[in-house]
Parts: C-alpha cells; structure tokens; sequence
C-alpha cells in the first residue's frame, strides 16, 4: 500500500528531484524507511525522487511513498492457506478412492498439510524478496508549477 504525500522540489540533480516534505507519522511505519529520506531538519525531511514530470524548484508536486504493511497481506496469507489446506485434502480424498484403506484413511490430511506447507514457504520466499526490494518514492503529478 501506498501513501500519497506534497511536497516542495527544492533542486533537481540530474534525472532526480529533491522534494521538501513535512515528517509524518506515516515515516516511522513506511516500508521505504532509510531509502528516501536524505535529511531530516526541525520536522521536515527531503525526499530523492526521480524527476519523471520534469518538475523544477519550487514546483509542489504529489508524491506516493512507500508500501506500508497492512493487515491486508496478512489476510490474504491466511486465506491461501485455508484454500491450499482445502484443495489438498479434497484432492487427497478423491485420489483416497485407488489406494488401500490404511493409506486412504491419511491420504486428504497429507496432501492437505503438505499444501498448506508448500503455499506457506512459498508465501515467506516472496515477502522476503518484496522486503529485500527498497520501496523508491514515486513522482505522481506537478500540483502547482512554479512560474
């Protein structure tokens, strides 16, 4: 998820703004934490961003900072799991029908924890590489150009 902010360009560097932002409370819970702020003065911090509008100093311009961590993906997270568990013990009763009873009887419990298991891993291997992926502040729009 992310967060919409303003903020004042105060110099372009390159293909990059700096843009003038005041502290939020939103900073302290912001996934992107450490990869944009370059300076924090008296409530205030100054954000690089890639200067894809071609904004110039003074121009206020509307950025999206940051994916926050929602409950929103731990919700999902469970409801795959409950789906995997399901799928699986419903594969594993139907395959129970060609196998002997002893087996047949364990069948839908294995291949539904072992679902269950796979889509877990599976979920973790993901958020690790979303986590390990700095979250870049984005250029949104230009909402006051600076004459």
């Amino acid at each position: 998820m992310t967060t919409q902010e303003r903020g004042i360009v105060t110099r372009v560097e390159d293909e990059f703004a700096f843009v003038r932002k005041p502290r939020s409370k939103k900073c302290d819970n912001c996934s992107g934490k450490g990869s944009c702020l370059i300076l924090e003065q008296g409530g205030e911090v100054e954000v690089r961003v890639k200067n894809t509008l071609g904004a110039r100093p003074g121009d206020e311009v509307s950025l999206q900072i940051g994916r926050q961590d929602t409950g929103l993906r731990r919700l999902s997270l469970f409801l795959a799991a409950i789906a995997a568990l399901i799928t699986g013990g419903t594969v594993g009763r139907l395959c129970s029908r060609f196998v002997s009873a002893a087996v047949g009887q364990l069948l839908p419990a294995v291949l539904g924890i072992g679902s269950l298991v796979i889509v877990v891993l599976f979920w973790r291997h993901r958020s690790k590489n979303r986590e390990q992926q700095p979250s870049q502040p984005i250029m949104e729009k230009i909402i006051r150009r600076e004459p």
